[in-house]
């Protein structure tokens, strides 16, 4: 039985119960009236606490046999992707390593304070690690499209660290004190939307001055989206995020920083046409897939390597060019690997619905 038909049978026992023992041309009566549909509506949160209950009852059996689905996702995962996947993990070592590394000799603040410019870089450096393993989870997981929602952020982050190191110290300072703006663009849009607390008030007050101060110093722009970059990109035919890649030499992955976007917004052909679909035989995929995890996974050690690079040539360093020589060489494996994978999935699963249409052919 359908969860419809369960909750139409039970509202259509309550009413019977209810109406039990009255004559016909009443029941009829009542029936034609509002008077059912009124009852109902009050009953609406004692059925739903109800059904609550008896879910979260039938929880421990429904929660294992989720959880049993995903694993096997996972399996077949780690069974085709895994030398690839390794190698994109290995590369997230080298770069958290080398963060580390850089935090111990450059963020010793002495007397001077840590220059700004490395502050950020390593900050910068740090969120794209963090990001990197989000989307390495989603990958091992089986959701590909959420890991290559995660690289274009990862992506911004990348490009924006070039960025700033590309501009110095002037452009470093505007980032830093941008962060005022966007507190500000949060409580303002906490006021907008009627969610701001009493104490926030007077933080929004004191916010709006600082605001004010800005930009008085950088001008009206500063308090815009990437306002830090306005006087940076004053010249650029282009605005906003695709300006900054632009001018950070990035252009060559507007392709793939749309296409991940796709994975972001509510677009019609991930909707309709969602990456392995042929393969499961529906387009209507709700759950864990094989298919479409090279571009996200091999765009995520990329990332990490241009970020890497990014920070260790924010300073002088001995140890830079080989360390990213090997990141290339590992990043170029991890392409080669999780291809190969690919294509053996491709070929396994081309094997399997051949030999079904042979069955089917035969009965």
């Amino acid at each position: 039985m359908s969860v419809e038909e369960q909750f139409k049978s039970m509202i259509e026992g309550f009413v019977l119960k209810a109406l039990d023992g009255r004559s016909e041309e009443e029941v009829e009566r009542i029936m034609d009236s509002d008077l059912v549909g009124k009852a109902l509506a009050k009953s609406i949160p004692e059925i739903g606490s109800i059904t609550a209950d008896s879910l979260v009852e039938a929880s421990p059996g429904m929660l294992a046999e989720r959880r049993g689905n995903a694993a096997l996702a996972e399996d077949e995962i780690r069974r085709s992707y895994g030398e690839g996947i390794d190698l994109c993990e290995m590369l997230l070592r080298c770069a958290h390593e080398m963060g580390e590394e850089y935090v111990d000799r450059h963020f010793n603040p002495g007397e001077e304070g840590v220059p700004l410019l490395r502050w950020v870089i390593g900050h910068l450096h740090a969120r794209g690690c963090r990001v990197a393993e989000e989307a390495l989870l989603l990958l091992k997981a089986g959701y590909p499209l959420g890991a290559y929602a995660r690289w274009r952020a990862l992506h911004e982050i990348v490009v924006v660290g070039a960025f700033i190191k590309q501009h110095g110290d002037e452009v470093a300072v505007r980032y830093y004190e941008h962060l005022a703006v966007e507190r500000w663009l949060l409580l303002k849009a906490a006021s907008e939307s009627g969610r701001i607390r009493a104490e926030e008030e007077a933080e929004l007050l004191k916010a709006q001055t600082h605001v004010d101060q800005l930009k008085a110093r950088y001008g009206a722009a500063f308090a815009g989206d990437y306002g830090w970059a306005a006087e940076a990109l004053k010249d650029s035919a282009h605005t906003g995020f695709r300006a900054i890649e632009e001018a950070a030499d990035f252009s060559h992955l507007r392709f793939n920083y749309r296409d991940a976007s796709a994975s972001i917004h509510a677009s019609p052909g991930l909707a309709f046409e969602p990456p392995g679909s042929e393969h499961r035989g529906s387009t209507l995929l709700a759950g864990p897939s094989g298919f479409g995890i090279v571009t996200p996974a091999h765009a995520v050690a990329l990332s990490l390597t241009v970020s890497t690079g990014t920070l260790l040539t924010s300073t002088d360093s001995w140890a830079a060019p080989f360390v990213l020589s090997a990141m290339v060489n590992l990043a170029e494996r991890a392409g080669e690997a999780l291809v190969a994978a690919e294509q053996a999935m491709e070929r396994r699963h081309e094997q399997e619905r051949t030999q079904a249409e042979g069955t089917l052919a035969s009965d």
